[in-house]
């Protein structure tokens, strides 16, 4: 038997034991987003669109994403002749990386929406992408109005809030405006009431625990006032255990969010593209899920609320 194959051996148990551990009755009452949020209505957001899995910040992705039960995030900035788009990084390097030294080198700020509308953003994934242009925000709001169930992570890199604001007006309560500078989050409430907040927090304080305490008790000493989300990173180790930071600090870290009526999303660094990282991490109680792979992710909490209704249905009977 090859090493590919044990391996692949050992993490299918690893999921199974850590699916059936987590489809008990909850551990001493402890709260399960299972019991308490509509499957419907869970959030998993598909980090840049749909993460791992297609190009960033298209609006292929974000229809794929959609379509796949998830809520994508769109990084948002703003072209030189103030056209709102999504896009994340700050020069078109990795993103065009056939381009010229000069295109790479120059990023939305530096180029009118005409420009930019001519450059591939979906070749660097592969042939079958080729093609894809950048969305512009009026494109994004177009096709959340086409559904009021969909919802969209705008995450706040070079933008004039009053002006999002104006060209959102229509789809407030749709849009979660994310971002690292709470701050920015309160204007945000003051300008669109109706709209939402997530608070995302670096990757580096999963191997900080004294900086992520630290950065949540901030948080949490202001009540979590005009914040809908707040989130971290988690790793999970090869037999599914929750191992910075660990189940007792995600349940309490999700309590305390939980009482402020905040939902506690967590996004797995490790292993997230298997299915058992996010089954251990809804039974640690988080409330929301972002991931850089969507299908297993989305698979995985499926399969959860699956079992769960038809264990209902067998104690109905």
């Amino acid at each position: 038997m090859t090493t590919a194959i044990r391996t692949t051996l050992a993490l299918t148990l690893v999921y199974l034991t850590t699916l059936q551990a987590f489809c008990q009755a909850p551990k001493n009452g402890e709260w399960r987003a299972l019991d308490n949020i509509p499957y419907e209505e869970f959030i998993i957001m598909g980090h840049r669109g749909m993460g791992e899995e297609a190009p960033e910040g298209t609006i292929e992705s974000f229809r794929e994403a959609w379509a796949l039960g998830l809520s994508p995030e769109a990084d948002i900035r703003t072209t030189k002749d103030g056209v709102i788009v999504s896009f994340h990084d700050e020069n078109f390097k990795r993103i065009i990386p056939t381009a010229s030294a000069d295109v790479q080198s120059r990023g939305v700020k530096d180029v009118e929406y005409a420009e930019l509308m001519t450059l591939d953003v979906g070749a660097y994934m592969g042939e079958k992408f080729r093609g894809q242009r950048t969305v512009a925000l009026h494109e994004i709001v177009a096709a959340l109005k086409e559904d009021p169930k969909r919802l969209i992570f705008c995450d706040l890199k070079n933008v004039d809030l009053k002006q999002f604001a104006r060209e959102t007006e229509d789809v407030w309560p749709q849009i979660y405006l994310t971002s690292s500078d709470y701050n920015a989050l309160k204007e945000w409430k003051r300008l669109a009431p109706t709209a939402k907040t997530r608070l995302w927090t670096p990757r580096a304080w999963v191997d900080d625990t004294n900086a992520m305490a630290a950065g949540f008790d901030k948080i949490a000493a202001e009540k979590f006032v005009d914040l809908d989300v707040y989130e971290i990173h988690a790793k999970v180790d090869a037999n599914g255990a929750l191992i910075r930071p660990t189940r007792e600090t995600i349940r309490d870290m999700a309590e305390r969010a939980r009482a402020h009526g905040t939902l506690f999303e967590v996004m797995p660094l490790t292993y997230g593209d298997r299915e058992f990282p996010y089954l251990a991490l809804l039974d640690a109680g988080v409330s929301a899920l972002s991931t850089d792979y969507p299908t297993a992710a989305s698979n995985a909490v499926k399969r959860y609320y699956s079992i769960v209704e038809q264990k209902k249905d067998a104690s109905d009977r």
